[in-house]
């Protein structure tokens, strides 16, 4: 078994559950309660794909230390994985796709069911596969809440915003703790001093500026046009291409001009490469009221899952706080073996990151006088 250690970045969020006297750690703990139906962990996959094939769900969870910790996964139904096979010699290199039954008999994990498939019948076979398959995992992400402060490892497909609307999905399913009315907001934390800062200084104004991208084109015989899944609209013409713009930035160019304007365009060439990028800029009158600096307050909150590259935040007193400064992060090593993580170094890091910051003042305790107590350890 080969064993290493990783370098992951680590985020922290405050949980904000609006009309709701529960914390975060309550509604987690309530919903995977002894008798809960979301204990099994098919009654909690989460739908979300038009075609019911992609699932998201919290697969494996602990308590540990007074945290709860989870693991966020994605997955594909009878999805392949793509192999590059390197060969030196090759002017390029080989690309198929891998089944996960073929990975299990590689390596030897269906002997055991090929020797009782020679004495069971078709139909139990066919049951079995039912009951117990092998899917790939798409991505993955780790998290640990102590009361209503969270930590997160992300992925390049999973990131913060897909934890929340899965727990938001998770409470409203399996928990009467989390009325209808309630609304779950993960929260960025600024650094102490950039606090300061805003306080100091309200918010003037706020940029936002998102590239504009294509998604992959492809080649098609017929003379009809279709949308794919990946958003670009394909002319179905002979050996002819056409891209048409997706991404936030081309949204907010949608949504200030006519909507069809784009797919009116004749791109036959994807904008990737063109660096084009729409800046959106909120600001205010001079005599603004107190409310307008709350409205800009508020939108900072809201722009809480955008790239930290893409917002810029003008304080009136002078001086620009980027995405970067809204958020408190770090890195921490856990050890890995064949690949995989230790989730129990990665659990344990996770809790000593929360309680650094907690003793540090860098996160408010006010906020959750129970955080980073390890009165229940």
């Amino acid at each position: 078994m080969k064993t290493d250690s990783k370098n992951k970045s680590i985020h922290y969020k405050f949980a904000n559950i609006t009309t709701c006297s529960f914390t975060l750690q309550d509604l987690i703990k309530d919903v995977f309660s002894s008798g809960s139906e979301a204990r099994k962990a098919k009654k909690r996959l989460e739908s979300i794909s038009q075609d019911e094939q992609i699932f998201r769900l919290v697969n494996h969870y602990s308590e540990s230390r007074g945290m709860f910790f989870g693991q966020l996964v994605v997955f594909e139904n009878g999805k392949g994985q793509a192999l590059l096979t390197i060969d030196d010699d090759s002017e390029y290199f080989l690309i198929d796709s891998l089944e996960a039954s073929e990975v299990a008999a590689e390596r030897g994990g269906d002997k055991q069911h090929e020797e009782e498939g020679r004495v069971a019948s078709q139909e139990r076979r066919d049951e079995q596969r039912l009951e117990k398959r092998k899917e790939f995992v798409e991505s993955m992400l780790y998290f640990g809440v102590k009361d209503n402060h969270l930590v997160v490892i992300q992925s390049m497909a999973l990131k913060a915003r897909d934890l929340e609307t899965h727990l938001k999905w998770l409470f409203e399913y399996f928990t009467e703790k989390f009325s209808s009315k309630s609304a779950l907001i993960l929260q960025d934390k600024p650094a102490p001093d950039i606090v300061k800062k805003i306080e100091k200084n309200p918010a003037k104004s706020i940029c936002l500026g998102a590239p504009i991208e294509t998604g992959d084109g492809y080649l098609v015989d017929s003379e009809e046009h279709a949308q794919s899944e990946s958003d670009q609209v394909v002319s179905e013409s002979s050996n002819k291409l056409k891209f048409s713009p997706k991404g936030m930035g081309a949204d907010i160019v949608r949504a200030l001009i006519d909507q069809d304007w784009f797919d009116k365009q004749d791109l036959k060439e994807s904008l990737d490469d063109a660096n084009l990028k729409v800046s959106l800029e909120i600001t205010y009158l001079r005599k603004t009221t107190k409310k307008g600096h709350q409205v800009l307050d508020n939108m900072a909150t809201a722009l809480r899952h955008q790239h930290e590259d893409d917002v810029k935040i003008y304080l009136d007193g002078g001086g620009v706080i980027s995405g970067e400064d809204l958020k408190l992060t770090g890195r921490i090593s856990v050890k890995t073996f064949n690949g995989m993580v230790d989730e129990n170094d990665l659990f344990d890091k996770m809790k000593v990151w929360l309680k650094d910051k907690i003793a540090t003042e860098q996160i408010d305790p006010g906020k959750d006088h129970n955080a980073g107590s390890d009165s229940e350890e």
